[in-house]
């Protein structure tokens, strides 16, 4: 027997799909035609409704859950930056949201953080560990600052990695470009120079600044 339509989605028809009215906003939901209570649109629909409930719930508070906050910081990256920022975002926090995820906000310490990046130390060099711990905490931070938590659990209280400024280890582990390229291509952002950039510092070891570099044209002299 199929799930029951709930109160709140309804099947708007001019917008061809269904919607529901979450923290004062109409959000589509799922677009398709009207198959409740059983159809594929209509259970995709429920699955979305559920989801933003959960990045709503406790919003504001520090029982919102780390999950939630985390996804809005990456919105936020996707709508204010043009760049390739939530590729990079994606690759380094989602072990942690991983692990700690289901966590509300009060119940997160710094040592989860340096534990967490202790653990990564097989797969990640220092600078990228170092990335990584920054990318969490100026996540909380944003959430703070824009209200969605009252307090920062983190601030000014996890000790990060040490970065690797020279030398082989300053490299790019070849897991996580590896990990880069796979987003890269799946994300809204797309960027197919991007890509071969990632694609050409794996291969070659190189710096990004080389491999971006033009390569200079050379003139013929009249003779």
């Amino acid at each position: 027997m199929g799930r029951r339509p709930k109160r709140e989605i309804t099947y708007w028809a001019s917008k061809g799909g269904y919607g529901a009215r979450i923290g004062g906003r109409q959000i589509i939901l799922a677009r398709g035609p009207d198959d409740g209570p059983a159809g594929p649109t209509f259970l995709a629909a429920l699955d979305e409704f559920a989801k933003q409930h959960r990045q709503e719930k406790n919003k504001g508070t520090d029982d919102y859950l780390v999950s939630a906050l985390l996804n809005q910081y990456r919105l936020h990256l996707a709508e204010k930056r043009e760049s390739q920022v939530p590729v990079t975002f994606d690759c380094l926090a989602r072990s942690f949201c991983d692990r700690f995820g289901h966590y509300k906000v009060s119940e997160l310490r710094p040592f989860h953080v340096e534990n967490w990046l202790k653990d990564m130390a097989h797969r990640w060099n220092g600078t990228s560990r170092h990335n990584a711990g920054r990318i969490v905490m100026g996540a909380v931070s944003w959430a703070r600052k824009k209200g969605y938590i009252k307090s920062d659990p983190l601030a000014g209280c996890v000790e990060l990695p040490d970065q690797t400024m020279r030398g082989r280890e300053a490299r790019m582990p070849r897991e996580l470009c590896d990990l880069l390229i796979e987003q890269s291509r799946k994300c809204q952002l797309r960027s197919q120079e991007f890509t071969e950039l990632l694609w050409a510092l794996r291969e070659t070891g190189q710096g990004p600044s080389r491999c971006a570099r033009p390569r200079p044209t050379t003139t013929a002299q009249a003779s």
